[in-house]
């Protein structure tokens, strides 16, 4: 059956993409017979080309269509780099400036972002992403007076003008001016875009210069908004703690474990209030203060944008504050998921043992460390991470890594103890019983696993992953199969794309020796998810019952190319040399 925790990440093998001279090549190649020298000899095509006389701006072109491609493929660094490139032959290119300096920032070289916005001529840097800069590194030097005046530009986006401002009111914090602050009232776009950020944002602040009650008020308005910006929420716990109201202090703490999970900072915090430890709401610093409220921003931009742009703000977020450690995270995130692997280890190996994150960034090291087919590293990794103290959802991405290296007893151990951890704690989470439910399978552990898939199904009657799951899991055992297919087909209502559903049901029909019905419902799994191997498996299994050698042959041998399974593997690899054996009797009917 196909890989039933479709909620956890997993990894495929994907193709390498092609260089960028590479690209510019096939350009080149494909435009060849389009010009002058279609017509001649190869040689005397390729002294065409070279001895050609270079237009002034052919430099320059490449360089910039190199740096698209690079954007394209998510490539920062070498986008920044052709961009930069290009720059220096036209610096006063106002777009190729803004355009360095994004790509820049989104590969996390603040260095080369900081260097092109400060070398760049007076009259291309005085506005756009090159004065923002320039501001932001003037804050980070405590040069408050510069930066106290740095204002809003309506040419420019608006995260840009959530930064000016951020810089603006966190200056006054700096010059210790002691004045009341109030807070800006902002456009009906930011409002719509950013709801609770802007109320934490501003609790922040005066919490900072003193304005305990404004700080409350603000808080408690963001929170009434549904905003639960993680470092908002620890200062809004914090503050209620402080002022002797700790059993609201871990009501808040509760409602935000059960709307939103664990987090580290709210870790944190529930441990200190379960200890009796006296706490203190944060006052931070300018540069602190100003990085959490622009990563608040950052945070509510991946969630509604997804890509890299979030990436130049993290960066400038770390630019503030080289210790905002969540923000670190966020940009390993992004940078593994635009494989570039590397670049996320060496953010993640700046997160060091005394903070709050410590455990998430080695467990992440962990994930980072399988894709590059470093077993050994990732098991020492998670190992590191579980000593951390972990939390519920690190404790989880720790048990689907083992779960992804066929560690099922250590998985199995580690949802056991978040399934123990929530029953203690009053709460019962489907998804955990059904993570532990498909390691007990794995460990022929059938009646447990059984027990385990009937109490998520209670909890959760119409998710498909268990519908799906317990349906394939009856049919196979020839138990309760009127039951079993109702279960599947259900599942395929409630998700009808989703490839490894179809297969279930096809999978079902092959047990049943119903071949030709199978073969219909597994080529449209194979449709919807061309690349995954168990439905690869089966659908060839299915064209050798119905005589369709050939195509079962390559069925398999996609399997042996795409699988990471090593038993799935060894099996189609047996089957291309030998095929199947005859198909065994139906001792059963729907």
């Amino acid at each position: 059956m196909n890989n039933p925790l479709k909620t956890f990440p997993s990894r495929r093998s994907v193709a390498r993409r092609p260089a960028v001279n590479s690209w510019l090549g096939m350009l080149a190649l494909g435009s060849a017979c389009l010009g002058a020298a279609s017509c001649v000899s190869v040689e005397d095509r390729e002294n065409y080309y070279y001895n050609a006389t270079k237009p002034e701006s052919a430099d320059e072109y490449g360089d910039y269509l190199s740096a698209r491609y690079a954007g394209w493929v998510r490539d920062g660094r070498s986008a920044a780099e052709y961009y930069s490139q290009a720059l220096s032959r036209t610096p006063e290119d106002s777009s190729l400036l803004e355009r360095a300096i994004i790509y820049a920032l989104v590969a996390g070289d603040v260095d080369l972002a900081l260097k092109l916005a400060i070398e760049a001529p007076s009259k291309v840097k005085k506005d756009g992403m090159a004065a923002t800069l320039v501001a932001v590194d003037q804050f980070s030097r405590q040069q408050y007076k510069k930066t106290a005046s740095f204002d809003d530009d309506e040419n420019v986006g608006v995260m840009q003008n959530i930064i000016a401002r951020s810089l603006r009111e966190w200056s006054q914090i700096g010059l210790k001016k002691n004045e009341i602050i109030r807070p800006v009232v902002h456009s009906d776009r930011e409002t719509r875009l950013f709801r609770g950020v802007q109320l934490y944002s501003d609790g922040l602040l005066q919490l900072a210069n003193g304005q305990d009650e404004d700080a409350m008020e603000s808080f408690e308005q963001a929170w009434q908004l549904g905003g639960r910006y993680p470092v908002g929420v620890d200062a809004y716990i914090r503050l209620n703690a402080e002022k002797g109201q700790k059993e609201a202090a871990a009501d808040l703490v509760s409602q935000f474990f059960e709307q939103i999970g664990d987090n580290p900072l709210i870790d944190q915090v529930d441990r200190e209030l379960r200890a009796g430890k006296a706490i203190v709401a944060p006052r931070l610093s300018p540069n602190a203060g100003a990085a959490a409220s622009i990563l608040g921003y950052a945070v509510a931009i991946a969630a509604k944008q997804g890509g890299d742009y979030a990436n130049l703000y993290y960066s400038i977020v770390l630019m503030l504050d080289s210790e905002q450690d969540a923000a670190r995270l966020l940009l390993a995130d992004s940078m593994r998921s635009a494989q570039r692997p590397k670049d996320a280890i060496t953010q993640l190996q700046k997160i060091n043992e005394n903070s709050v994150y410590y455990g998430a960034a080695r467990a992440r090291e962990a994930w980072v460390s399988y894709d590059l087919e470093d077993v050994e590293g990732a098991i020492a990794l998670a190992h590191t991470a579980l000593a951390s103290k972990p939390g519920r959802s690190l404790k989880m991405q720790i048990g689907d890594l083992y779960r992804t290296l066929n560690m099922y007893q250590e998985a199995e151990n580690l949802f056991d103890t978040v399934v123990k951890e929530d029953l203690t704690d009053g709460f019962i989470d489907w998804r955990v019983l059904f993570a532990r439910a498909t390691m007990r399978d794995k460990l022929n552990q059938w009646h447990e696993a059984e027990s385990d898939l009937l109490a998520a199904l209670n909890y959760a009657p119409e998710r498909p992953e268990i519908l799906n799951y317990l349906g394939y899991s009856w049919i196979d055992r020839g138990k309760n199969i009127d039951e079993a297919f109702g279960m599947i087909q259900r599942a395929m209502e409630l998700k009808p794309n989703e490839g490894y559903i179809r297969d279930s049901l096809g999978w079902a029909y092959y047990r049943l020796n119903s071949y030709d019905k199978a073969v219909q419902l597994l080529e449209e799994a194979a449709e919807l998810d061309p690349s995954d191997p168990v439905i690869n498996d089966h659908l060839g299994d299915a064209y050798w019952r119905t005589g369709r050698v050939e195509q079962a042959k390559f069925q398999w041998s996609r399997v042996v190319e795409y699988s990471d399974d090593i038993e799935l593997t060894q099996s189609a690899k047996k089957k291309l040399k030998v095929g199947l054996d005859a198909p065994k009797p139906v001792l059963f009917k729907p």
